[in-house]
């Protein structure tokens, strides 16, 4: 009797130390890009749209600018503050976004120009 306590002893031991009673890692997600995290976020901000919650849209976009910044998002930005009558901030995003010179990269001002 001894002897098949000590070898279900010896097994349980065993089975711990390889792991069986804790099941292997899954492997991890491949990391998402900078734009994909930023795409993650204007999908939050149209959802939000879609349900017309507009307090919840403009965090959103910022987060989207955060993870990649670019002109189309600080003019993305400036519409939500402006649909959701915050006009101060608005204009204020409306102005960054002209300070990028948009109209310099237009596919109209290029055509334009040659």
């Amino acid at each position: 009797m001894r002897m098949a306590m000590f070898a279900l002893l010896v097994v349980l031991t065993l089975s711990c130390a390889r792991g069986v009673s804790n099941p292997a890692p899954t492997p991890a997600q491949p990391p998402i890009s900078r734009e994909g995290r930023a795409l993650e976020e204007e999908r939050g901000a149209a959802e939000c749209w879609a349900h017309g919650d507009c307090a919840c849209v403009v965090p959103h976009l910022h987060g989207a600018y955060h993870w990649s910044p670019s002109p189309k998002r600080l003019l993305a930005i400036a519409r939500g503050y402006d649909d959701c009558g915050r006009w101060h901030e608005a204009i204020d995003y409306y102005e960054r976004y002209l300070g990028t010179d948009p109209m310099s990269r237009s596919p109209s001002a290029s055509a334009s120009s040659s």
